[in-house]
């Protein structure tokens, strides 16, 4: 039994995807019953990440600095933002800028 997404949402409306689906053989390492969180694989721009955490439940997508500086991406790509961010503590963190980047999963980009 496979689990699927067949929706990408894309602004405000839905684009009907290729369906994403987890077969029986992408069990074989998972020791069940599990708690696992989905850790996938993405091109986010010209750089391919092994370990994106997919969180449905977060207002805003993070990129830590140092990941930024290991894709070869530019400081200055960074714009200006005065949003700021709270961790689980309430603690504010300033934001060193915002990025849009190309990601692509599957023959799918956004």
């Amino acid at each position: 039994m496979g689990h699927s997404v067949d929706h990408m949402m894309t602004g405000e409306s839905y684009a009907s995807a290729a369906p994403i689906a987890f077969t029986q053989q992408d069990l074989t390492t998972v020791h069940l019953p599990h708690d696992d969180l989905l850790v996938i694989k993405l091109q986010i721009d010209s750089v391919l990440i092994g370990r994106v955490l997919v969180d449905s439940g977060s207002s805003v997508d993070v990129l830590f600095f140092s990941a930024f500086e290991s894709m070869g991406l530019n400081r200055n790509a960074l714009r200006l933002t005065c949003q700021l961010l709270f961790v689980f503590n309430n603690t504010r963190v300033n934001p060193l800028g915002i990025v849009t980047l190309k990601v692509c999963a599957a023959e799918r980009c956004l």
